[in-house]
């Protein structure tokens, strides 16, 4: 089964960020491809459902733009393992440590990581959990 948008991406701890698109127009950095952001990460989707990304490759050869602009963004073709139904609080956790990671992914967050965290922890829903996510990815 194929997640429908939005859904969370959560990178073991990392990084996490919401893509609204279908997963077949999903696109990153070539520089954030290249340095794995795609690597050890599930798809997370609005029923619960876990999918790990077991494969991540770019659909072409990224043009000269793309290689010389380090912010545009390359088409990327995902395949996704086995889908299992999460647990809220397991995913709360995998959250709660990127926030509390050393990844630099909270450098430039304008709220404090704790209090996004205790927004996490109030979530009641998948829905919940991805609609905060997009307020702080």
């Amino acid at each position: 089964m194929t997640p429908e948008p939005p859904f969370l991406f959560i990178r073991e701890d990392k990084s996490f960020w919401v893509e609204s698109r279908p997963l077949n127009e999903c696109s990153a950095t070539l520089q954030a491809f290249r340095e794995g952001c795609f690597r050890d990460a599930c798809c997370y989707d609005a029923t619960g459902g876990l999918c790990p990304v077991v494969n991540a490759a770019l659909k072409k050869r990224p043009s000269l733009a793309q290689r010389l602009l380090p912010w545009r963004r390359v088409p990327v073709e995902l395949h996704l393992g086995a889908r299992s139904q999460a647990d809220l609080k397991d995913v709360v956790s995998q959250l709660a440590a990127v926030l509390r990671s050393e990844s630099g992914f909270n450098e430039s967050a304008a709220v404090p990581p704790k209090d996004i965290l205790q927004r996490f922890e109030g979530a009641r829903t998948p829905s919940d959990v991805i609609r905060i996510a997009r307020e702080y990815a």
